[in-house]
């Protein structure tokens, strides 16, 4: 009887171990490793805090989110594609320019250290109406956990969508002027939202903060507008003590459908880079999104192309209102 409750602890101890354990990308551009991260780290060392220290705060009651962007880009720089960078995916806006504003606007997360968040994240940036730019930032998460158990699948394409007012002078902020947030969206339990630049939380750091639901990953503005949400406000982020963001890196942005920085081959191109895998995603063409993972455990998730059609991103003016 003894050996067997010492088995059982042994047991039941290896299993939190596990559930414990988190594989964050790694803090270089290599197209396929593995990493165990600690609980911050940062792919840019020295630029700013990479995860801040803390839940921040609100906007203070202003309607906007200021950020400084690095090499400081104004809208008519950014917009000027014969300065260093050019403009790869012929959208109107210098590559440089698209990376250093989807670096500085890239949201913080707070996440239940019990969750797996592993993911791929990859971003579209292109112009939207008058002379904002919008951020499509796609997590691309390997794995939906469900609901205490059930629903789980390979794959969960949420994202959060970033509407941005340029600087029109040099050392002046940007400013994020509004946020989707994908959660649930048009799915049981749904439960997504556009808001303001200044109702977003922030990070020590001045990130926008999105509160990133135990197993399902919707997004959610707030601790309390998480826990109140998805379907029967099933939703949870009670444990969500552990901080990280959305990692930009220089090959992650997808270009445009019609310029696109993984053409071929045609169809599904999109490699991960922490899985040890040949498997392709597809972002530009049709298709469920599985996650890297194949379709084998489920149904997939919507597939991104029908998201970024939705917001505009197939077009000449990408817009929040999806």
């Amino acid at each position: 009887m003894r050996t067997g409750i010492t088995i059982t602890a042994l047991a039941a101890l290896a299993l939190f171990a596990c559930t414990d354990t988190l594989i964050e990308p790694p803090a270089d551009d290599s197209l396929i490793s593995t990493s165990t991260a600690a609980d911050c780290d940062d792919p840019r060392p020295g630029l700013d805090d990479p995860c801040g220290s803390g839940t921040g705060s609100g906007g203070g009651g202003s309607s906007y989110l200021p950020r400084d962007v690095a090499n400081d880009w104004t809208s008519a720089s950014c917009r000027d594609t014969s300065l260093g960078g050019g403009d790869s995916d012929a959208d109107g806006l210098n590559d440089g320019c698209e990376y250093d504003v989807a670096f500085a606007f890239s949201p913080a997360m707070k996440i239940d250290r019990r969750d797996d968040v592993r993911r791929d994240e990859y971003y579209v940036v292109m112009p939207g109406s008058g002379n904002k730019v919008m951020i499509f930032y796609a997590f691309g998460y390997h794995r939906d956990l469900g609901w205490n158990g059930i629903g789980d699948h390979n794959g969960d394409s949420e994202f959060v969508v970033f509407e941005i007012m340029p600087a029109f002078e040099s050392d002046r902020p940007w400013r994020l002027l509004r946020a989707y947030l994908s959660a649930h969206r048009n799915s049981a339990g749904e439960s997504s939202e556009t808001i303001t630049g200044g109702r977003m939380e922030r990070d020590s750091s001045g990130r926008p903060l999105v509160w990133v639901a135990y197993k399902k990953h919707a997004n959610y503005k707030s601790q309390s507008a998480c826990d109140s949400g998805g379907y029967a406000s099933r939703d949870s982020c009670d444990n969500n003590t552990r901080s990280t963001r959305f990692w930009v890196y220089q090959n992650g942005n997808l270009g445009q459908i019609n310029h696109r920085t993984y053409p071929s081959p045609p169809g599904c191109a999109v490699p991960s880079r922490t899985l040890d895998t040949s498997n392709k995603e597809c972002y530009w063409n049709l298709g469920r999104f599985y996650g890297w993972q194949g379709s084998e455990n489920g149904g997939g998730s919507t597939g991104y192309q029908d998201i970024l059609y939705d917001f505009g991103f197939n077009g000449a003016r990408a817009h929040i209102n999806g």
